[in-house]
């Protein structure tokens, strides 16, 4: 306990979920009997038009966010907690949406600031360990390379002249620099590296890596196999995968719901997407980690 603690500024010597300028609860996350029950989604875009009802479960231990809650990463944070009961730890990586209107560094500076104030495990290249389960996570973008080696330079034109991402992200003020592909191949390239290294670091216990971006073709739906801006959702990942002892990994992005294994690892997206869009979402979805 007292090494999670040193680590985690969110938790005091006893075990307590902290909160800037509110008491201490107990966090279940932290006393727990095998297995952790997650309650999974992402992609709640609450931004843009009404969200389903997501109400708070019992028996819950953590709740994991893949992702684009809206533009802004503090106006998420601060709508999960009008979902997310207060004791209840939240893991979250940012979704490409969460920069939009906004200067990449800055708001990433900005999150990272201000995650703890609403009880957040905020990962970017990061992890956190909670009642004996590692959680990993990044946005993690993508290296455009999915349609095979060589397809990357088409690809990246491609996706810079279609993805919204490219006009609605800046990467730099002064000078003024848009966020091109460029700059999501660099941020996916040392989220990558990031990744190997820590999943190649022995850990006695499950882990589960969090992503927005997916990490392989089981996530994309058959419509939009043959589409190259479908390299801009999704990398392939299998063989990181394969190599490693991963009990799951979760992402959003695709507002197509997925379930599937590469190798023993199960990946699961559970988006909402934008209003009704996505009919099949799973408000209630919790998998079970131990």
């Amino acid at each position: 306990m007292g090494e999670l603690a040193r680590r985690n500024p969110l938790l005091d010597r006893s075990g307590a979920l902290r909160f800037a300028n509110a008491p201490y609860a107990p966090s279940p996350g932290l006393h727990l009997p095998a297995p952790m029950h997650l309650h999974i989604f992402s992609d709640l875009h609450a931004d843009v038009a009404d969200i389903k009802p997501i109400e708070a479960l019992p028996g819950v231990d953590v709740v994991v966010v893949a992702g684009d809650v809206g533009e802004g990463a503090v106006n998420g944070f601060a709508r999960l907690r009008e979902i997310v009961a207060d004791d209840v730890p939240i893991v979250m990586v940012m979704g490409n949406h969460e920069f939009y209107h906004r200067t990449y560094p800055e708001e990433l500076k900005l999150a990272r600031a201000e995650a703890a104030r609403f009880g957040v495990h905020l990962l970017e290249n990061d992890a956190v360990v909670l009642a004996g389960v590692r959680f990993a996570g990044c946005t993690l973008w993508t290296d455009y390379a999915i349609f095979g080696p060589g397809s990357e330079v088409h690809t990246m034109a491609v996706c810079r002249d279609r993805m919204n991402d490219h006009r609605r992200i800046t990467w730099r003020k002064q000078p003024w620099l848009r966020f091109r592909p460029q700059e999501a191949l660099g941020l996916h390239r040392s989220s990558r590296t990031w990744l190997t290294g820590l999943l190649e670091t022995p850990f006695d216990g499950p882990t589960v890596v969090v992503t927005h971006h997916a990490p392989g073709w089981g996530s994309v739906a058959e419509t939009y196999r043959n589409d190259r801006v479908t390299a801009a959702y999704a990398s392939d990942l299998s063989a990181l995968i394969q190599a490693t002892r991963l009990a799951l990994w979760i992402h959003g992005h695709i507002h197509t719901p997925s379930d599937y294994s590469i190798g023993t690892t199960r990946v699961i997206c559970t988006p909402h997407g934008y209003g009704r869009e996505n009919p099949a979402f799973d408000p209630a979805l919790v998998v079970e980690v131990a």
